[in-house]
This record gives C-alpha cells, sequence and structure tokens, in this order.
C-alpha cells in the first residue's frame, strides 16, 4: 500500500506547496495520482479508510475537474459510479483499443 500511497502523499504536498502559476498543474497530477491509488486500494477490505480518504478529495476538488483530460474526466465519472465496473471497463480497453507500443 505505501507503494501506491507515497505518490499521493508527495503530490499533495507539491500541490499544497506550489507557486500560483504552477498550482493548476500541481492539482491536476495529485488528482491522477489519487485516481490510481483509488483503483488500486478499492475492494480491500483493509484499505477501505484510505478509499473514503481518496473519494473525499474527488468531491473537494470538482470544480478542478476541468483541468483533467477528456479521458481522465471520463475515467474518474466511472471511478465514481462503479469501481469494479471501472476495472471491467478499463481491462477490455486495455485489452482491444489501447496501442501496444512494446510488441
Amino acid at each position: 500500500a505505501y507503494k501506491v500511497l507515497d505518490p499521493v502523499k508527495v503530490r499533495k504536498y507539491i500541490f499544497e506547496d506550489s507557486e500560483r502559476e504552477n498550482k493548476d498543474i500541481a492539482c491536476q497530477k495529485y488528482l491522477i495520482n489519487c485516481m490510481h491509488a483509488y483503483v488500486a486500494l478499492h475492494g480491500n477490505e483493509k484499505y477501505k479508510e484510505k478509499c473514503l480518504e481518496l473519494k473525499e478529495v474527488f468531491v473537494q476538488y470538482r470544480d478542478k475537474w476541468k483541468l483533467l483530460s477528456r479521458k481522465d474526466k471520463i475515467k474518474l465519472k466511472l471511478i465514481l459510479l462503479s469501481p469494479k465496473g471501472y476495472k471491467f471497463i478499463y481491462y477490455f480497453y486495455e485489452k482491444y483499443f489501447q496501442k501496444k507500443i512494446y510488441e
């Protein structure tokens, strides 16, 4: 879990300490890290509290969603609506639509 949560903490510190002109970029990166952490930890009873904290971050920074790319906004909405469904949909997307650059 520390491999997943430590980057989130670092991004949060960067976001909080960033200068005004870099605040939007730092917030965007922080939200993306929170999304990845939420997906990785969701479904594990041991990290239920952390998942709730991450969900609160999404709600708290709802006005900053506009900073995310269209793809990231869709991912975030899917995560909030149905985290299990997101994992299934992302698996399907990865298998059939994502470009294979290492083949």
